[in-house]
C-alpha cells in the first residue's frame, strides 16, 4: 500500500534517469562518429605484430617442427617405396671401404701357400731344395 503512492514519482524519476542515460549515449555516439576519420587512418596503417623469432632470425617453432616432420616423412615408414635397382649403388663391403682384402680371400691365399709347402706340396728331392732364408722363414719378402 505504501509503494502505490510513491510509485508515480518513482516511475517519473526513473524515466528521467533513463532519458538522461539515452541522451548521454547519443552524445558519446555523435562524438565517436565525428572522430572516425582519424581512427580509420590509424587502422589503415597496419603493422604486423612483433615476432620474437623474426627479430632473432630463427624460424618460428611451428615452421621448424613442420620441417622436422617433413624430413622424418622422407625416410620413415611414410617414405615413398623404392625398388632395389633405384637405390644408389655404394660400397656394400666394409673390406672394400677400408681398402683391405676380404678375410675369405686372405684365408684362401694362406691355405694355398700352406698347400704348396705342406704335405700336399709336390715331392722334391732334398738335394734340389734350396735352404730358406731368414726372411722366408718369418714370412716377409726379402728386402732389396
Amino acid at each position: 500500500a505504501r509503494w502505490s503512492r510513491y510509485q508515480p514519482a518513482m516511475v517519473s524519476s526513473m524515466n528521467l534517469a533513463t532519458a538522461g542515460a539515452v541522451a548521454l549515449c547519443l552524445c558519446i555516439a555523435v562524438v565517436q562518429v565525428s572522430h572516425t576519420p582519424k581512427r580509420t587512418v590509424l587502422s589503415q596503417k597496419h603493422t604486423p605484430p612483433v615476432n620474437v623469432w623474426n627479430q632473432i632470425g630463427v624460424p618460428q617453432p611451428k615452421q621448424a617442427a613442420d620441417g622436422a616432420m617433413k624430413a622424418s616423412d622422407n625416410f620413415g615408414y611414410k617414405s615413398k617405396v623404392q625398388m632395389l635397382f633405384q637405390k644408389k649403388a655404394g660400397p656394400s663391403n666394409v673390406w672394400q671401404q677400408i681398402g683391405a682384402q676380404e678375410p675369405a680371400q686372405a684365408a684362401k691365399g694362406v691355405m694355398q701357400a700352406s698347400d704348396d709347402a705342406g704335405y700336399k706340396g709336390r715331392a722334391q728331392m732334398l738335394s734340389q731344395q734350396t735352404p730358406p732364408t731368414v726372411w722366408q722363414t718369418i714370412g716377409v719378402p726379402q728386402p732389396k
